[in-house]
């Protein structure tokens, strides 16, 4: 059993409340907190002091009450205690969730209503979890304004068809009954709002579809009614079970009549969804099956009566019996609307043949002669029947089947029926179609080889080949792809063994013997080409060549380079050596330090973005300002410039990357604290200029004469703060000042200065 309560009752809480007005807000929680074992005497002071800072602090959002079972006491916590999360005990919980826009002090209960999610929680399985999902987590996830809409439309469609289905099984496994699941979005809104929601809209058609498929799924228990075959059950079974099918059937209208199911179809008709039409119609056929299901009712009770007699009735009895149950017989076949036609009265009367009665034992040699040959005769042919059956059977499974694997399993289900002679040929036929199928796959992938052995067109070879591979290992995973794909087939035909055997099962060895010779000289031939080309790379010298260089585009930044020769053929050779194919040797001392140069150029990418991003944050006039600066770090980092230093000699590389590193985040730190100082600098003056009640303009400097003369116009208190903030100011200036004062004198420090 589960109890959730939240919010949405604060109106009866608020009521209640109201009853009780000398009650402070600290009593009121704790009479919110029921728990079955709870205890006056298990309330300490330590306790009441951690509910006191629950309320009047937002440094927890959350706050959980238990009582430990082994220790019989009261537990506050912050979180979920381990003890909750058992499987096979059941723990009583409260919980108490801040919401995110919460004030730091609450001090009313009012207050706390509105700001506080909290809930009782009793249970296991899926009951919880519906629950928590539809009342807790998801109003919780939804009310988050940090989250954008698309996201929480996602998840909205997710939740809907989540609850959809655990309340279906719910019902399913503990009251036989469908479901149809109400998702509660929008359910403040009115008819216009939700149709300018067009992700709602969606939302609804969704769930619909969930609906439309439900109701078809019961609307298919009505097949038994017009099928012959099922007469396994007489009529006080069908009886039992029509009725239980009907309570489910009245549950279902019962549900199709609320309200919030009736706003969601008139949004989807006014929106002219497609899927509305379908619905309504289905939801039409419930009610004539409603209809339907009560009449066959009231005509199967006619005959139940009477036909619990045959059990025990003597013979003397029988035929008046009989007849009162052909009597009633005609009664449904005229004033019945379900069975009114042939079909389904011959249904009724095999019903009632299902009752056993005990006959006579007639000890006459003619009439023993005579019901053993009419028995044989019945047997004879009932087999013939059973054996047309199965060859229908077995035409029929053979049409639906796609995969070879699923044909193979059909045969193998009916081959213990090989001794009979029709069923046998049908086997043999079907045999046959396997073995040709096979054949065909051997031919289009021999002819899909033989046809594409070059294909070097990009846009065709986008539906053959896998573009994120390298160029030459494409192809050959491709036609590995396809060897393992027909390799699969074969096996499973060799592994059929009690199949029946035909001549063409030597002619499928034969033919994927040669196709594996075929695609394996095609494969050596494409490693040769790569082979050759692979060979006349040279790495250790591109890996000679400047890792560094000016970016054409943008002043001042810096590109790292890395030979994409030597990338494709690294990636070449990982994928050769999967396919147990060797590398040239010029690749394998590269092949193996791989990581060396991946880590390495790792290092290039992170000092250059560090770099590459200072001067980003940079203004035309600060860059100016730096000039001095970046001339001396590409001073530094020139030796990558001209090649000097590279990717062959490890050592000597991470030494330059290591000064490269702090002479760079030397840089970025000037250019931090430089940012820092002139924000400080320009809040100070705004504030000053507050106080002097005198507007900034920008680009205009300030005489230190109207200053002075204008700080008189103040108080005391006002002269100190202003001149104090004046010191900083020009302290700071001072400061940086003392940072450019070897600077060239083109570099600009008025900009600064203002």
């Amino acid at each position: 059993m589960i109890e959730i309560e939240y919010n949405e009752k604060k109106a009866r809480r608020s009521s209640i409340l109201k009853t009780s007005v000398d009650i402070s807000l600290l009593n009121y929680v704790q009479k919110l907190i029921t728990l079955p074992e709870l205890t006056d005497e298990m309330w300490t002071k330590d306790l009441l002091s951690i509910l006191e800072n629950f309320l009047s602090s937002k440094r927890q959002c959350l706050l959980i009450a238990c009582v430990d079972r082994h220790t019989s006491t009261l537990q506050l916590l912050h979180s979920i205690p381990s003890m909750a999360k058992s499987i096979d005990k059941i723990y009583s919980l409260c919980y108490f969730i801040r919401k995110n826009d919460s004030t730091e002090f609450i001090t009313s209960i009012d207050e706390f209503l509105k700001q506080i999610l909290f809930g009782f929680i009793n249970g296991k399985s899926i009951q919880c979890l519906t629950a928590l999902v539809s009342t807790l987590f998801g109003p919780l996830f939804m009310d988050n304004s940090t989250v954008q809409d698309i996201i929480k439309n996602d998840f909205a469609s997710e939740l809907n068809q989540f609850l959809a289905t655990f309340y279906e099984i719910q019902y399913k496994h503990i009251t036989s009954r469908t479901y149809l699941f109400i998702p509660k979005d929008g359910a403040d809104k009115t008819i216009e709002e939700l149709l300018k929601d067009k992700a709602l809209v969606t939302r609804f058609e969704s769930v619909m579809v969930k609906w439309y498929h439900q109701l078809k799924e019961v609307l298919l228990v009505q097949d038994r009614l017009m099928s012959n075959n099922e007469q396994s059950a007489g009529i006080h079974e069908e009886i039992s079970c029509w009725q239980e099918c009907l309570m489910d059937l009245h549950f279902i209208r019962k549900q199709l009549q609320r309200t919030e199911l009736r706003n969601i179809i008139q949004v989807l008709v006014a929106s002219k969804s497609a899927y509305v039409h379908q619905f309504l119609q289905a939801e039409n056929q419930v009610q004539e099956f409603i209809e339907y299901v009560e009449d066959c009712l009231k005509f199967l009770k006619i005959l139940d009566q009477p036909s619990s007699q045959l059990n025990d009735i003597s013979l003397e009895k029988l035929k008046d019996v009989i007849t009162d149950i052909f009597y009633r017989i005609l009664i449904t076949w005229h004033h019945s609307k379900f069975f009114a036609t042939s079909q389904r009265i011959k249904l009724v009367i095999s019903k009632e043949c299902e009752v056993s009665i005990s006959l006579p034992m007639l000890m006459s040699y003619v009439n023993q002669e005579v019901t053993l040959k009419s028995r044989e005769f019945h047997f004879m042919e009932s087999i013939h029947e059973i054996e047309l059956i199965i060859v229908k059977l077995i035409n029929k499974s053979m049409a639906k089947a796609i995969t070879l694997e699923q044909i193979i399993d059909i045969l193998q289900v009916f081959a213990n029926f090989q001794s009979r002679t029709n069923i046998n040929h049908v086997l043999i036929d079907k045999t046959r179609d396997i073995y040709r199928l096979f054949l065909l796959q051997i031919d289009d992938i021999r002819s899909q080889i033989g046809s594409h052995q070059i294909l070097d067109d990009e846009k065709i070879a986008r539906t053959y080949f896998d573009l994120f591979l390298p160029h030459y290992p494409a192809k050959a995973m491709w036609i590995s792809s396809l060897i393992e794909r027909i390799t699969n087939s074969y096996h499973l035909l060799n592994q059929s063994s009690n199949l029946p055997f035909v001549l063409q099962r030597n002619e499928i060895k034969l033919a994927y013997e040669k196709l594996l010779i075929f695609a394996e000289n095609i494969q050596k031939r494409i490693y040769q080409e790569w082979w050759t080309t692979a060979s006349e790379l040279q790495p250790k010298k591109l890996l000679q060549k400047p890792f560094l260089k000016e970016n054409t585009e943008k002043k001042h930044f810096i590109d790292v380079y890395f030979d994409p020769q030597i990338t494709i053929a690294l990636n070449e050779s990982v994928w050769w050596i999967r396919l147990n194919y060797e590398i040239p040797f010029s690749l394998t001392d590269v092949y193996n330090t791989r990581k060396s140069y991946r880590q390495m150029k790792e290092e290039t990418h992170g000092f250059i973005r560090k770099f590459n991003k200072t001067i980003e944050s940079l203004t035309d006039q600060e860059l100016c300002l730096f000039e001095e600066r970046i001339r001396m770090i590409f001073k530094k980092l020139q030796p990558a410039f001209i090649g000097r230093v590279n990717y062959v000699n490890e050592n000597t590389f991470h030494d330059f990357a290591l000064e490269a590193n702090r002479i760079i985040d030397q840089f970025m730190n000037m250019v931090t604290l430089f940012k820092e100082n002139y924000v400080k600098s320009c809040a100070k003056c705004v504030t000053i200029s507050q106080k002097l009640f005198i507007k900034i303009d920008p680009g205009i400097i300030f005489n230190y004469t109207t200053f002075t003369e204008l700080l008189k116009s103040v108080n005391q208190g006002s002269q100190h703060s202003i001149n104090d903030m004046y010191g900083e100011i020009a302290l700071g200036i001072r400061m940086q000042q003392m940072i450019f004062k070897d600077d060239p004198d083109k570099v600009i420090h008025r900009t600064f200065s203002d």
